[in-house]
């Protein structure tokens, strides 16, 4: 698999960046926690939104939670909601590491969902609904219920 494979410059010059990203990273652990998150938050984002090719006329949003889960195949559904539930938890999660309060966090993440939500109405085939910035509030109540505080980045990720 390997033997034959050649190596070519942008490949080198990416495990540069890599390297010099880990090292100057590695001395500042808040300023890694807080890239860190908003590289999710990006991620998030652009997975909600691709491929990106936005139509000229909106399409429907749906007010009802869960409207489109009920009305599709319940394994895909599940993954789905499974996969949603664990990128917007994590979200939170990490945001509350890089040192925002949880309230923040949770709103902002639901904030960031709702609005992603109505700029899937100019996607086609997408179905913009609430459900999303509900989930959010959900997976953050859930998070308030179980006592989750913030620690702090430095010593979250080892450095004392």
């Amino acid at each position: 698999m390997i033997v034959d494979a050649t190596l070519n410059t942008s490949e080198i010059a990416g495990a540069a960046v890599a390297i010099a990203a880990w090292i100057v990273l590695g001395f500042r652990p808040a300023l890694r926690t807080t890239l860190i998150a908003l590289f999710f938050c990006a991620y998030v984002v652009a997975e909600r939104l691709e491929p990106f090719q936005f139509a000229a006329t909106p399409g429907p949003f749906s007010w009802i939670p869960f409207r489109g889960f009920m009305s599709g195949d319940l394994t895909i559904d599940v993954m789905a909601f499974l996969q949603k539930f664990f990128l917007y938890g994590s979200l939170i999660w990490l945001l509350t590491q890089a040192g925002w309060r949880l309230r923040s966090a949770i709103l902002s993440t639901a904030l960031i969902l709702f609005i992603t939500s109505e700029a899937e109405r100019f996607l086609p085939g997408r179905s913009a609904e609430i459900t999303d910035a509900l989930m959010a509030l959900v997976i953050g109540a859930i998070f308030v219920l179980i006592g989750t505080e913030h620690r702090g980045a430095a010593t979250e990720f080892g450095a004392d």
